[in-house]
């Protein structure tokens, strides 16, 4: 079974954007001057953001976590399935997951890096900060509604269908203002 696109986009950005559960429950900051202004970032401000970020993500979710969300997301496109059948194709798609060192990608800097340097955007740290704590917040609300597989039930699959069909939509002055770097972000 296998998600539809907008499923399968709105999830695997998700993934790649915050890389499942485990790490502090801290928000994020970068470190730099809050105030400083992203077009006024030096590439080694850059460097500090993005490493600091990409750090902060990796560490805040576990391969297990990201693994869970992977299979019950996976499995959004057949909730009508019989329970059993729901928590056995649950089960299955999550050790295979588990098992495979490729199935899920830490958060790489790169994009980030080679985005922020050169940018017009006139948001500030403090704005990117807020950012990366709403994406977090967004995909913890997620990971909070995803049961483990043997309570994923087809109640469960429908309220999760619904939530990420939805979309998650964090960042949204900052997407309107600076979309660039919010696709740098994730």
């Amino acid at each position: 079974m296998k998600l539809g696109a907008p499923l399968a986009t709105v999830l695997s950005l998700s993934l790649l954007l915050l890389a499942g559960c485990g790490g502090s429950d801290q928000p994020y900051a970068s470190g730099l001057d809050s105030s400083k202004t992203v077009s006024s970032y030096t590439q080694s401000d850059a460097e500090k953001f993005c490493n600091s970020e990409a750090s902060f993500v990796n560490g805040r979710y576990s391969k297990a976590r990201r693994c869970v969300l992977n299979s019950a997301g996976t499995l959004t496109s057949n909730c009508s399935a019989s329970e059993a059948d729901l928590q056995a194709a649950c089960k299955s798609d999550y050790d295979t997951c588990m098992a495979d060192p490729t199935s899920v990608e830490d958060l790489d800097p790169s994009q980030c890096i080679a985005t922020l340097p050169g940018t017009t955007c006139q948001a500030t740290t403090a704005d990117l900060n807020a950012c990366v704590n709403d994406m977090t917040s967004a995909l913890d609300a997620i990971l909070a509604s995803t049961p483990g597989c043997s309570a994923f039930t087809a109640s469960a699959c429908s309220s999760l269908k619904t939530m990420l069909q939805s979309g998650i939509q964090p960042c949204p002055t900052l997407k309107a203002t600076c979309p660039e770097v919010v696709s740098a972000l994730d």
